[in-house]
């Protein structure tokens, strides 16, 4: 991301909510059926909770125009792990 962008934003978060409806419609049931994390939560909501708190940060560091290309790229790096958890 060589300039961050409301329309380099938007696309991104897009692209995440694709991913997510895909993913949670396709894997909601097997989750909600077998896959109960240590605390007896549900591990997708717990993950997609955390996906959107992380892109709302995206949202609020690519709005600062003063904010480092770092900070961006970490919080992309951030929610890019977090959907490879919520896939595997």
């Amino acid at each position: 991301m060589n300039e961050p962008s409301m329309e380099t934003l938007r696309a991104y978060r897009a692209a995440v909510r694709d991913f997510l409806k895909e993913a949670v419609s396709g894997s909601y049931q097997m989750k909600e059926e077998s896959r109960w994390d240590r605390k007896g939560n549900r591990r997708v909501f717990c993950v997609v909770q955390k996906i959107n708190q992380a892109l709302e940060d995206l949202t609020t560091e690519v709005l600062q125009k003063n904010s480092e290309s770092i900070n961006v790229l970490a919080k992309i790096d951030e929610i890019r792990g977090l959907l490879v958890d919520l896939y595997y």
